[in-house]
């Protein structure tokens, strides 16, 4: 028998099917998901002598990169709004009213609000 042959068929018998990527982009920072996404599609697409190895190693790649990502805080991941601190709602009020985006009596009220939570 072929030695060449063997050889790829215990390649493609070893690979097997190419299984999906198993990370979860959702707990990594969006962009850095959006950008391991982009690779795997380009990766994936074209023609490849070896499709289900290639496809294999462009979902490891995948993998790799996602759990290179900083993660996202656990507040956002679990879909929950993120709490601010005290000084950092009173920061963000005082933005919107240098802006002019809410009015003074709108102002003093969440203010108001705000340091009632204390």
């Amino acid at each position: 028998m072929n030695t060449r042959f063997l050889a790829f068929t215990l390649v493609v018998l070893a690979a097997g099917c190419a299984t999906p990527p198993s990370s979860d982009p959702s707990t990594v920072e969006s962009g850095c998901a959006q950008q391991c996404s982009a690779n795997l599609a380009t990766c994936s697409s074209g023609f490849k002598a070896f499709p289900i190895v290639q496809q294999k190693q462009c979902n490891d790649t995948y993998d790799v990169c996602i759990k290179g990502c900083p993660a996202r805080k656990a507040e956002i991941a679990a879909g929950k709004p993120v709490q601010q601190t005290i000084a950092e709602r009173l920061k963000k009020l005082d933005e919107l009213f240098k802006s002019g985006a809410i009015t003074k009596d709108e102002y003093d009220d969440k203010r108001k609000e705000i340091l009632g939570s204390l």
